[in-house]
């Protein structure tokens, strides 16, 4: 045969390197089965101190801007929204609003039994669409925005959630399915509603101003020039 085939069995052997990397292997296997057992049993013992009350339970939900939408109203806004939820930890949600953007979230929660004990691994999974027809691109703070009109389309969260903007308002889905109305205005151009939004901060809905802000304001405007 033609060329050159190297032979395996020629190269001498590193049974020094060789032990070495075996025992990286095992000790490397070694660690992250013991991290799973340390955070099993961390999450063990903090679910027992907050069971007898020494520690608070803490909760890390997304703390609501606007109202949560009931079925009724998720019908009248033309939102289609389908929960699942197992009672064993195991959850998907379908959130799908009138202009076409459908969310989907999922949470699994399975119990692995090996002979060194449980470990419990959670696994979210959480996927957008966007309209087939439109084409997209995304802005400097992660907004989606719409090519042709230049308009916000949905915007992902630090806390999980997904903002939606749509031709009816502002809406914020939850992972677990819910759905809150953001506080929102239309912005004006013209006398004409430009299709745009700008949503209202609940904890300050004056973006900041105090009264006396106000009174300078009057003042301003009703100063003789």
């Amino acid at each position: 045969m033609g060329g050159h085939e190297f032979d395996e069995s020629t190269k001498p052997k590193d049974s020094a390197g060789e032990a070495g990397g075996l025992r990286t292997a095992v000790q490397e296997q070694g660690e992250r089965h013991s991290t799973a057992e340390m955070k099993h049993d961390q999450q063990v013992a903090t679910a027992r101190l907050e069971e007898k009350g020494v520690l608070p339970t803490l909760s890390f939900e997304a703390e609501r801007n606007g109202t949560q939408l009931s079925g009724q109203e998720l019908k009248s806004e033309g939102i289609k929204c389908e929960k699942h939820d197992d009672g064993k930890g195991n959850s998907s949600s379908t959130v799908e609003f009138p202009n076409g953007v459908k969310i989907e979230n999922s949470h699994e929660k399975p119990n692995k039994v090996s002979d060194h004990g449980a470990v419990v691994t959670d696994t979210s999974g959480h996927m957008v669409v966007l309209p087939k027809d439109g084409h997209y691109e995304q802005g400097k703070d992660g907004t989606i925005i719409d090519k042709k009109t230049g308009h916000p389309v949905l915007k992902e969260n630090e806390d999980g959630t997904t903002t939606v903007y749509t031709d009816k308002g502002v809406y914020t889905a939850h992972p677990d399915g819910s759905v809150d109305k953001e506080p929102a205005i239309k912005n004006m151009k013209n006398g004409k509603w430009d299709g745009t939004w700008t949503v209202l901060d609940t904890k300050d809905p004056l973006g900041g101003l105090n009264l006396d802000d106000m009174d300078d304001v009057k003042r301003s405007t009703h100063k003789k020039h």
